[in-house]
């Protein structure tokens, strides 16, 4: 079933979702605090927490699912359907949308917020945790995302090139 302005509304819920992206990664996302001592940590932390930790290999599936996977999905969802926007062909469509195809298993940034509460709830037993400003910009971001995805029609896409390309 077509939607109306279904390629605007992808394209409002990507921009939407990169500027909470942004907000998500220049706040803390949990604040840990046991006997007077206190700590933030960021959304890349984890990531480098594994890597000092000497699972390099961890590390990496982690950044690239929590950080590289989720800004490339909404970078190519705008630099697909910006252009599109204002009349003009995009850059390689046919490579974009195969990269978004093939980053879709990876950006599954609700699995991360699912581990967030899971050490949220551990770990408030014994120590007070708070949650930061990019926790909620996070799962806005995941939100954002998924609504992208979800009414973006893809024959409509489709459609739109070949109006732009003839």
């Amino acid at each position: 079933m077509r939607h109306r302005h279904s390629l605007d509304r992808a394209l409002a819920f990507a921009l939407t979702g990169l500027l909470f992206f942004i907000l998500a990664n220049m706040f803390p996302l949990l604040t840990f605090e046991m006997d007077g001592r206190s700590q933030s940590n960021l959304l890349i932390d984890g990531s480098i927490a594994f890597w000092d930790a000497g699972y390099w290999e961890l590390g990496v599936v982690v950044f690239i699912s929590s950080v590289v996977a989720p800004l490339l999905v909404l970078l190519v969802l705008i630099t697909l359907l910006l252009p599109l926007r204002f009349g003009r062909f995009p850059p390689n469509p046919q490579l974009q949308i195969r990269v978004l195809t093939h980053l879709r298993p990876w950006a599954m940034s609700e699995i991360f917020i699912l581990g967030i509460i899971v050490a949220f709830v551990k770990l408030s037993d014994f120590a007070d945790v708070s949650v930061g400003p990019s926790l909620f910009a996070f799962v806005l971001m995941v939100a954002a995302t998924v609504m992208a995805y979800l009414t973006l029609d893809e024959a409509a896409l489709w459609t739109r090139l070949k109006e732009i390309r003839a």
